[in-house]
């Protein structure tokens, strides 16, 4: 398929129609390759980074812990 658009996208990008973020989209969605994405804005494709998870099990720091951490430090240790 990416054989019978590349001239059309090529052209759609030169006169505006289309900008990096929508190439970028058939690269993820599979429609396009990162050669044809170069090929089309005249840089090299790069993949974005996934943003890193929270690992299961651990507690996030809460107003509520805060608190309950100064007030046992301010009454001489933990209850």
């Amino acid at each position: 398929m990416e054989n019978l658009f590349m001239q059309m996208w090529i052209m759609d990008y030169q006169f505006g129609f289309a900008d990096k973020d929508y190439f970028k989209s058939l690269v993820q969605r599979g429609y396009l390759s990162a050669t044809g994405y170069q090929k089309i804005v005249g840089e090299a494709y790069v993949a974005p980074q996934a943003q890193p998870t929270q690992p299961a099990g651990t507690a996030q720091t809460t107003a509520a812990n805060v608190a309950q951490t100064t007030d046992n430090t301010q009454q001489g240790g933990n209850k």
